[in-house]
């Protein structure tokens, strides 16, 4: 059977593209048991360089430009579906769509996608830049969610930061329940989603006291249903089906 090629842009940062891919082939194994190397889908996975600066403010022009020419890399390397491991970038998602003829998959939808039956009210821990964007509040709210915002920016700051170096499993567990603790101070919150793939890949340390969705886990899901979907040629997703 002619089955799809995964297309996978990472890079954004570097450090979340191994945990990532890795999030790939797990779910591969939970979702229809795949054991030997034959099993696994074939991906072309490219760690994009992109102009994200910790100490200046995002330039927006230069990170989609950088995007899409990743993009279009991938496409034309034979992916025929592709996944952004990034969530910022999905603040330009409809533009770099059109830049490519293959689909590219909406990390937003899917995670909102994961939330539990009877979520009322979610909480989003983003990168700076996404956060103030409103990209998921948004989203949300076009869901009937009530979006409660945690003051906990500068510990989200702190923990992108802290993978950037050497990862130490004590530290990030005290990081996570630094952050969770900021829940506290809110009124009921029903979910949180974990909306920045830096702090996905240490995501394995929190202890969360909600029902949390790792928007990483729900793009790598997505993509492996996706590739299944096409061995089985049914059509595969061609258009957003989230928040503009």
């Amino acid at each position: 059977m002619n089955r799809p090629t995964i297309g996978i842009l990472a890079g954004m940062g570097p450090s979340s593209t191994g945990p990532f891919v890795d999030l790939v082939v797990a779910e591969c194994r939970a979702r229809y048991g795949a054991r030997d190397d034959i099993d696994f889908p074939k991906m072309v996975i490219l760690s994009q360089p992109a102009p994200f600066y910790h100490d200046r403010e995002m330039d927006s022009a230069a990170v989609e430009a950088a995007t899409v020419e990743g993009l279009q890399h991938l496409e034309r390397a034979g992916a025929d579906l592709i996944g952004m491991a990034c969530n910022s970038v999905h603040m330009y998602f409809d533009r770099l769509a059109a830049s490519i003829s293959v689909p590219l998959l909406d990390i937003v939808a899917d995670a909102l996608d994961a939330l539990p039956p009877g979520t009322r009210s979610v909480a989003i821990a983003a990168s700076r830049p996404l956060a103030a964007s409103g990209l998921y509040q948004r989203a949300a709210a076009d869901r009937g969610l009530t979006v409660v915002e945690p003051a906990w920016q500068c510990r989200i700051d702190a923990l992108q930061e802290m993978v950037k170096g050497e990862t130490d499993a004590h530290l990030c567990a005290l990081a996570w329940r630094e952050l969770f603790q900021r829940l506290e101070d809110c009124d009921h919150v029903d979910a949180v989603i974990i909306a920045c793939l830096d702090i996905s890949g240490v995501f394995r340390f929190a202890d969360p006291p909600v029902a949390t969705v790792d928007s990483a886990r729900s793009l790598a899901a997505r993509l492996v249903e996706d590739w299944l979907a096409g061995c089985t040629r049914r059509p595969l997703p061609s258009s957003r089906s989230g928040p503009a």
